[in-house]
């Protein structure tokens, strides 16, 4: 983690994005939270922007208000997508800097929807954030990246909630690249589905 942050630094680039499972559970020691800001601060103080979306390993649990990726954002050490699913509808609001709160961002030309782990109910809320993304103003965005946290059919064995192609069809008429996260295998899909896989290799599996 360490050396791609130190990477995204040297090379200057637009944005580091984060697709869920920056720690390895929710309940953290306080070290795993120093090293994170430690880390992410490089980034801040070259002004590149860190956008996150919370995973299964790292959402806060039913008992907690908040997470720790939610901390990280009011530092200002990341800015964490989240949009609002209620009522059975998918509403996605601009990012905002005093609230740390928002669904989506754009930088420069590019637009990022964040979509976090939503387990089993992920293909449920999959059209529903395809017509929030195409309900948007479009003004000078020429390319979408959706940033979830989802498994996707046929990667790996013994995955018991994944995605399927057909399911994540009705968001290619909205998103150009979809960047997901979850799975710790590297893969590209369709010249439209990249997962990066872990960047820490932790089990022999």
């Amino acid at each position: 983690f360490e050396r791609t942050i130190a990477y995204g630094v040297s090379n200057k680039v637009d944005a580091i994005l984060i697709a869920g499972d920056l720690f390895h559970k929710a309940v953290i020691e306080p070290m795993a939270f120093i090293s994170a800001a430690d880390t992410l601060r490089d980034a801040r103080d070259a002004r590149i922007p860190v956008i996150a979306i919370a995973g299964n390993h790292d959402q806060a649990r039913h008992r907690d208000q908040i997470s720790w990726l939610d901390v990280l954002a009011n530092e200002g050490y990341l800015q964490l997508l989240q949009p609002e699913l209620r009522d059975e509808t998918c509403r996605l609001q601009p990012w905002d800097a005093q609230k740390h709160q928002g669904g989506y961002l754009d930088i420069q030309n590019v637009r990022i929807v964040g979509l976090p782990w939503l387990g089993a109910a992920m293909p449920i809320w999959l059209p529903e954030v395809a017509k929030a993304i195409q309900a948007l103003p479009r003004e000078n965005i020429n390319f979408t990246i959706l940033l979830t946290h989802a498994a996707l059919e046929g990667e790996l064995a013994k995955v018991a909630t994944y995605v399927t192609h057909e399911q994540l069809d009705p968001l290619r008429k909205t998103v150009d690249y979809v960047a997901l996260g979850h799975l710790h295998k590297p893969f590209e899909r369709d010249d439209w589905l990249y997962n990066p896989g872990s960047l820490e290799v932790y089990d022999a599996g």
